[in-house]
């Protein structure tokens, strides 16, 4: 998975050498980074996919103005 780049740099999730503690840090760095520059950073929390419906979630894209 990694040679063939399927997993991106910046996902440490089940990744060697990549812990929790890295990704946090990684996080704050970033939110800071955005904060600095005097802008809002949007946080998007990507568990919500394991906890809510596809098809329902889908729908909300959709009216929302998201397509497919």
């Amino acid at each position: 998975m990694e040679g063939r780049k399927v997993i991106q740099n910046n996902l440490h999730g089940f990744t060697k050498d990549k812990s929790c503690l890295n990704n946090l840090v990684a996080f704050y760095s970033g939110v800071n980074t955005v904060v600095n520059k005097g802008k809002a950073p949007d946080v998007f929390l990507c568990k919500t996919f394991d906890t809510v419906p596809h098809t329902i979630l889908f729908s909300k894209l959709e009216r929302g103005g998201f397509d497919e």
